[in-house]
């Protein structure tokens, strides 16, 4: 079973949203979520597009 953290970074890593019951809990347990969104999206390699020669 994974925690509330990773599964919040999985998701950001993925460049999704998390719900807002993890955001919540995550608030409760002290995190400043939005710090660690900002920090865990930027770690995620966008993927570019084909260039066409």
């Amino acid at each position: 079973m994974q925690s509330t953290l990773s599964t919040a970074i999985a998701l950001w890593r993925a460049g999704k949203p998390i719900p807002l019951t993890i955001f919540a809990a995550l608030a409760e347990q002290g995190y400043d979520v939005p710090a660690l969104e900002r920090f865990y999206r930027r770690q995620t390699v966008p993927q570019k597009e084909p260039s066409h020669v």
